[in-house]
Protein backbone atom coordinates (compact mmCIF):
# COMPACT_ATOMS: atom_id res chain seq x y z
CA UNK A 1 0.00 0.00 0.00
CA UNK A 2 1.36 3.24 -1.28
CA UNK A 3 0.01 7.06 -0.44
CA UNK A 4 0.94 9.66 -3.11
CA UNK A 5 0.68 13.02 -0.61
CA UNK A 6 0.43 15.59 -3.06
CA UNK A 7 1.57 19.67 -2.27
CA UNK A 8 0.73 22.68 -4.42
CA UNK A 9 2.97 25.66 -3.18
CA UNK A 10 3.30 29.13 -4.19
CA UNK A 11 5.31 31.58 -2.34
CA UNK A 12 4.58 29.58 0.68
CA UNK A 13 7.95 30.18 2.78
CA UNK A 14 5.73 31.44 5.56
CA UNK A 15 4.41 27.46 5.99
CA UNK A 16 5.75 25.53 4.01
CA UNK A 17 8.36 24.26 6.26
CA UNK A 18 6.16 22.95 8.87
CA UNK A 19 3.71 20.99 6.08
CA UNK A 20 6.78 19.06 4.72
CA UNK A 21 8.32 18.42 8.60
CA UNK A 22 4.74 17.29 9.23
CA UNK A 23 5.32 14.38 5.86
CA UNK A 24 9.12 13.51 6.53
CA UNK A 25 7.95 12.90 10.17
CA UNK A 26 5.69 10.44 9.50
CA UNK A 27 6.18 6.79 10.80
CA UNK A 28 5.01 4.99 7.63
CA UNK A 29 7.24 7.63 5.46
CA UNK A 30 8.54 4.36 3.66
CA UNK A 31 5.17 4.32 2.58
CA UNK A 32 4.85 7.31 1.26
CA UNK A 33 5.06 9.18 -2.33
CA UNK A 34 5.46 12.88 -1.67
CA UNK A 35 5.30 15.12 -4.64
CA UNK A 36 5.12 18.80 -4.70
CA UNK A 37 4.16 21.51 -7.31
CA UNK A 38 5.32 24.79 -7.04
CA UNK A 39 3.83 27.33 -9.45
CA UNK A 40 7.26 29.19 -9.63
CA UNK A 41 7.88 30.68 -6.39
CA UNK A 42 10.07 33.98 -6.03
CA UNK A 43 10.38 33.83 -2.25
CA UNK A 44 12.58 31.35 -0.62
CA UNK A 45 9.90 28.47 -1.16
CA UNK A 46 12.03 26.75 -4.03
CA UNK A 47 14.81 27.02 -1.12
CA UNK A 48 12.93 25.06 1.56
CA UNK A 49 11.61 22.44 -0.45
CA UNK A 50 15.15 20.96 -1.50
CA UNK A 51 16.13 20.57 2.28
CA UNK A 52 13.73 17.54 2.27
CA UNK A 53 15.79 14.40 1.53
CA UNK A 54 11.85 12.39 1.29
CA UNK A 55 10.25 14.68 -1.09
CA UNK A 56 9.99 12.15 -4.22
CA UNK A 57 9.09 14.54 -6.96
CA UNK A 58 9.52 17.98 -7.03
CA UNK A 59 7.73 20.36 -10.20
CA UNK A 60 8.47 24.23 -10.58
CA UNK A 61 6.64 25.44 -13.76
CA UNK A 62 3.74 28.19 -14.39
CA UNK A 63 0.10 26.67 -14.06
CA UNK A 64 -3.42 27.50 -14.66
CA UNK A 65 -4.49 27.69 -11.27
CA UNK A 66 -4.64 25.00 -8.01
CA UNK A 67 -6.30 22.27 -9.70
CA UNK A 68 -4.06 22.25 -12.53
CA UNK A 69 -1.28 21.99 -10.32
CA UNK A 70 -3.33 18.97 -8.58
CA UNK A 71 -3.57 17.23 -11.71
CA UNK A 72 -0.17 17.72 -12.22
CA UNK A 73 0.35 16.38 -9.35
CA UNK A 74 -1.51 13.05 -9.53
CA UNK A 75 -0.40 12.42 -13.40
CA UNK A 76 2.63 11.46 -11.72
CA UNK A 77 2.04 9.99 -8.82
CA UNK A 78 2.13 6.25 -8.73
CA UNK A 79 0.27 5.55 -4.77
CA UNK A 80 -2.75 3.05 -4.58
CA UNK A 81 -4.35 6.31 -3.20
CA UNK A 82 -3.75 9.88 -3.03
CA UNK A 83 -4.30 12.55 -0.72
CA UNK A 84 -3.59 17.00 -0.29
CA UNK A 85 -1.50 18.41 1.69
CA UNK A 86 -1.96 21.96 1.21
CA UNK A 87 1.12 24.28 1.85
CA UNK A 88 -0.05 26.11 4.86
CA UNK A 89 -1.47 22.93 6.66
CA UNK A 90 0.13 19.94 8.49
CA UNK A 91 -0.74 16.63 9.81
CA UNK A 92 -1.40 16.56 13.54
CA UNK A 93 0.17 13.13 14.24
CA UNK A 94 3.38 11.64 13.37
CA UNK A 95 1.68 8.00 13.03
CA UNK A 96 -2.13 9.47 10.88
CA UNK A 97 -0.83 8.28 7.72
CA UNK A 98 0.21 4.62 8.96
CA UNK A 99 -3.34 4.32 11.10
CA UNK A 100 -4.94 5.09 7.43
CA UNK A 101 -2.61 2.62 5.38
CA UNK A 102 -3.70 0.11 7.69
CA UNK A 103 -7.45 0.91 7.34
CA UNK A 104 -7.23 1.11 3.93
CA UNK A 105 -5.64 -2.49 3.91
CA UNK A 106 -8.23 -3.94 5.90
CA UNK A 107 -10.92 -2.63 3.52
CA UNK A 108 -10.00 -0.44 0.63
CA UNK A 109 -12.36 1.54 -0.95
CA UNK A 110 -13.14 4.67 -3.06
CA UNK A 111 -12.25 7.19 -0.75
CA UNK A 112 -11.40 7.44 3.08
CA UNK A 113 -12.48 10.37 4.85
CA UNK A 114 -11.10 11.96 8.02
CA UNK A 115 -11.16 14.70 10.20
CA UNK A 116 -9.60 18.19 10.34
CA UNK A 117 -9.36 20.98 12.79
CA UNK A 118 -9.54 24.44 11.71
CA UNK A 119 -6.92 27.05 13.47
CA UNK A 120 -7.31 29.99 14.92
CA UNK A 121 -5.60 33.15 13.09
CA UNK A 122 -4.59 34.69 16.12
CA UNK A 123 -3.43 31.55 17.78
CA UNK A 124 -2.34 28.75 15.72
CA UNK A 125 -2.29 26.09 18.49
CA UNK A 126 -5.99 26.83 19.14
CA UNK A 127 -8.92 24.89 17.16
CA UNK A 128 -11.70 27.29 16.01
CA UNK A 129 -14.08 24.73 14.15
CA UNK A 130 -13.60 20.95 13.61
CA UNK A 131 -14.84 19.65 10.19
CA UNK A 132 -16.24 15.84 10.82
CA UNK A 133 -16.73 12.96 8.55
CA UNK A 134 -19.19 11.25 10.57
CA UNK A 135 -22.11 13.44 8.82
CA UNK A 136 -21.09 12.76 5.76
CA UNK A 137 -23.52 11.45 3.33
CA UNK A 138 -23.59 11.70 -0.41
CA UNK A 139 -26.85 13.11 -1.06
CA UNK A 140 -25.79 16.20 0.58
CA UNK A 141 -23.66 17.33 -2.21
CA UNK A 142 -26.83 18.51 -3.24
CA UNK A 143 -26.80 20.88 -0.38
CA UNK A 144 -23.26 21.81 -1.39
CA UNK A 145 -21.93 19.78 1.94
CA UNK A 146 -18.55 17.96 1.24
CA UNK A 147 -16.39 15.94 3.40
CA UNK A 148 -12.94 17.74 4.41
CA UNK A 149 -11.09 17.91 1.61
CA UNK A 150 -7.43 17.89 3.22
CA UNK A 151 -8.65 14.72 5.09
CA UNK A 152 -9.71 12.87 2.06
CA UNK A 153 -7.89 9.77 0.67
CA UNK A 154 -9.30 9.09 -2.77
CA UNK A 155 -8.49 5.69 -4.66
CA UNK A 156 -6.27 5.93 -7.63
CA UNK A 157 -8.56 4.54 -9.78
CA UNK A 158 -11.34 7.18 -9.34
CA UNK A 159 -8.84 9.84 -10.63
CA UNK A 160 -8.27 7.48 -13.51
CA UNK A 161 -12.17 6.86 -14.37
CA UNK A 162 -13.32 10.55 -13.89
CA UNK A 163 -10.13 12.50 -14.97
CA UNK A 164 -8.71 14.57 -12.52
CA UNK A 165 -10.06 17.50 -11.50
CA UNK A 166 -11.87 20.50 -13.66
CA UNK A 167 -9.24 23.16 -13.40
CA UNK A 168 -11.80 25.50 -14.75
CA UNK A 169 -12.82 26.09 -11.54
CA UNK A 170 -11.15 28.58 -9.03
CA UNK A 171 -12.23 27.37 -5.72
CA UNK A 172 -14.87 24.00 -6.07
CA UNK A 173 -13.28 21.97 -7.89
CA UNK A 174 -12.29 19.77 -5.34
CA UNK A 175 -16.33 19.78 -4.39
CA UNK A 176 -17.04 19.10 -8.33
CA UNK A 177 -14.76 16.12 -8.22
CA UNK A 178 -17.29 14.49 -5.92
CA UNK A 179 -20.11 15.14 -7.18
CA UNK A 180 -18.48 13.98 -10.70
CA UNK A 181 -18.10 10.85 -8.75
CA UNK A 182 -21.32 10.65 -7.09
CA UNK A 183 -23.34 11.00 -10.20
CA UNK A 184 -20.89 8.17 -11.42
CA UNK A 185 -21.27 5.52 -8.79
CA UNK A 186 -17.82 5.75 -7.52
CA UNK A 187 -18.19 7.01 -4.36
CA UNK A 188 -17.82 3.79 -1.67
CA UNK A 189 -16.36 5.10 1.42
CA UNK A 190 -15.55 4.64 4.77
CA UNK A 191 -14.79 7.30 7.69
CA UNK A 192 -11.99 7.82 9.89
CA UNK A 193 -13.41 9.35 13.42
CA UNK A 194 -10.02 10.93 13.73
CA UNK A 195 -8.24 14.41 12.97
CA UNK A 196 -5.82 13.78 10.88
CA UNK A 197 -4.95 17.53 9.44
CA UNK A 198 -4.40 20.82 11.18
CA UNK A 199 -5.44 23.54 8.81
CA UNK A 200 -4.61 27.30 8.31
CA UNK A 201 -7.35 29.37 8.34
CA UNK A 202 -5.81 30.74 5.21
CA UNK A 203 -7.57 28.83 2.77
CA UNK A 204 -8.76 30.01 -0.75
CA UNK A 205 -12.84 29.60 -0.14
CA UNK A 206 -11.87 31.23 3.87
CA UNK A 207 -9.91 34.12 2.74
CA UNK A 208 -12.74 36.92 1.92
CA UNK A 209 -16.33 37.13 1.31
CA UNK A 210 -15.64 37.44 -2.35
CA UNK A 211 -14.20 33.60 -2.47
CA UNK A 212 -17.23 32.70 -1.01
CA UNK A 213 -19.66 33.78 -3.19
CA UNK A 214 -17.41 32.38 -5.91
CA UNK A 215 -17.30 29.55 -3.83
CA UNK A 216 -20.97 29.09 -3.88
CA UNK A 217 -21.54 30.00 -7.53
CA UNK A 218 -19.19 27.51 -8.75
CA UNK A 219 -21.40 24.77 -6.47
CA UNK A 220 -24.45 25.90 -8.06
CA UNK A 221 -22.70 25.43 -11.58
CA UNK A 222 -21.08 21.99 -10.54
CA UNK A 223 -24.89 20.60 -9.85
CA UNK A 224 -26.17 22.02 -12.53
CA UNK A 225 -23.36 19.99 -14.97
CA UNK A 226 -23.65 16.81 -13.33
CA UNK A 227 -27.51 16.97 -13.53
CA UNK A 228 -28.49 17.70 -9.89
CA UNK A 229 -31.06 20.08 -8.59
CA UNK A 230 -29.36 22.93 -6.29
CA UNK A 231 -30.24 26.18 -4.73
CA UNK A 232 -28.72 28.99 -2.72
CA UNK A 233 -30.90 28.79 -0.40
CA UNK A 234 -30.07 24.52 0.01
CA UNK A 235 -26.49 25.51 -0.04
CA UNK A 236 -26.55 28.55 2.58
CA UNK A 237 -27.70 26.50 4.95
CA UNK A 238 -24.33 24.78 5.85
CA UNK A 239 -23.35 27.89 6.83
CA UNK A 240 -25.91 27.71 9.96
CA UNK A 241 -23.62 24.18 11.02
CA UNK A 242 -21.00 25.54 10.64
CA UNK A 243 -21.53 28.16 12.96
CA UNK A 244 -23.06 26.12 15.75
CA UNK A 245 -20.08 23.19 15.25
CA UNK A 246 -17.30 26.48 16.80
CA UNK A 247 -15.17 25.00 19.61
Amino acid sequence: MRISIITVCLNSEKTIQKCLESVAKQTSISDIEHIVIDGLSTDRTLDIVKNFNHISNFVSEKDKGIYDAMNKGVSISNGNYVAFLNADDFYKDENIIEVIIEKLKKNPTDFLFSNISYLRKNSLEKVSRIHTAKWFKPNLLKWGWMPPHPGTFCSRKVFDFLGGFDDTFLISGDYDFLVRAYVSNQINFQKLNRTSVLMSPNGMSQKSLKNKIILNKEVIRSLKLSGLKGSYGKILSKYFFKLINLT
